[in-house]
């Protein structure tokens, strides 16, 4: 949900700053949206061993 708060922000900063650069609009979702900082931790599933 995250990501796509922070996707929705970017949108929404473009169709309010014609011309703006990723730069700014990803900044600018960021300050609503930060989907970086949760990102989890890697839990290293073997998906190619059966499950028990």
């Amino acid at each position: 949900m995250t990501l796509l708060e922070h996707e929705l922000a970017e949108s929404r900063y473009y169709r309010d700053h014609p011309g703006a650069t990723y730069q700014e609009a990803h900044a600018a979702a960021n300050e609503m949206s930060n989907w970086q900082r949760q990102i989890p931790d890697p839990t290293f599933e073997d998906f190619a061993e059966p499950w028990g």
